[in-house]
């Protein structure tokens, strides 16, 4: 169960992806990284198939967490929406159809998509296309999805700690402390009505290819407004969204400045790319606050 805590190194990721790999019958398969971030993906060559391992850092990597993924995505493949499939090879699907947890680590198994990050207007409109799709199909998803306001509190506890994020200076801790209080204060006035969502629908997290686009990533699905989503894509795509309110979208574009700009000073060394965006995203925030 990783929930939390130091992340892994490395070398003992890519352990446990083949290991996960191996328990769904998928044998002699070579892990090649392909993502570090929240988690860390790797292709598990020759198979057309995609390992994503959870070991500690900001997002919830325990069993259930992983198991709620998982649900989230075989529902979406049942009405089928235009996001990734959980890999089950019938020989393997008792292993592959629920997390692999071993040495710290917490592995999920994915079918490969392929494909390039949206960048054109074309390729945003897609993306954007789809996500109305996946929500479309998310309205009846049962499940239990944790809310919104979790991660407020995930980046209050994270920003309580000093040595969760030691690269960040005190001044700038207190500020997005402050910046927690005073965002859930605004949006809790704003309202909104709550609805299942992806959770973390950024142009990262979606892949457009020869059948369209494809949405990726549903580690962060919950329950809350639209803007949350829509707020995570160019402002080109939001007229895609034609219910989602000005400034309710204006304050959920500020909470996922928060949220990003937290999660990645606790994890500032595990990549440039984590580094460049937790800078970024403090920046934004005291410009806003200027």
């Amino acid at each position: 169960m990783t929930t939390g805590g130091e992340r892994r190194p490395l070398a003992e990721e890519l352990a446990a992806a083949r290991a996960a790999g191996a328990a769904a019958g998928l044998a002699a398969a070579r892990p090649e990284l392909l993502h570090l971030g929240h988690h860390s993906s790797f292709r598990l060559d020759p198979w057309p198939v995609v390992a994503r391992v959870a070991s500690g850092g900001s997002f919830d990597g325990s069993d259930a967490g992983l198991a709620r993924e998982l649900a989230v995505a075989r529902h979406l493949a049942e009405r089928g929406a235009p996001a990734v499939r959980p890999f089950a090879a019938a020989a393997a699907a008792a292993a592959a159809d629920r997390p692999w947890q071993g040495a710290g680590c917490g592995v999920t198994l994915w079918a490969l998509v392929e494909g390039r990050t949206a960048e054109t207007a074309a390729e945003i409109r897609a993306a954007a296309d789809a996500l109305v799709l996946v929500h479309a199909a998310l309205d009846d998803f049962a499940g239990s999805l944790p809310p919104l306001a979790d991660k407020l509190e995930g980046c209050a506890a994270i920003l309580a700690d000093p040595a969760r994020t030691p690269r960040l200076a005190a001044a700038d801790r207190a500020f997005l402390a402050r910046e927690v209080e005073r965002l859930g204060r605004a949006i809790g006035v704003a309202g909104g009505r709550d609805r299942p969502l992806h959770g973390d629908a950024h142009l990262g997290n979606v892949l457009v290819g020869a059948a369209g686009a494809v949405w990726l990533d549903f580690e962060s699905a919950c329950r809350g407004p639209l803007e949350w989503d829509v707020a995570s894509l160019p402002a080109t795509a939001w007229p895609r969204f034609p219910a989602a309110e000005p400034r309710l979208l204006r304050l959920m574009g500020e909470l996922r400045s928060l949220c990003v700009a937290t999660w990645c000073w606790a994890e500032y060394e595990r990549s440039a790319a984590s580094a460049e965006a937790a800078a970024y995203h403090l920046a934004l925030l005291r410009g806003r606050s200027a």
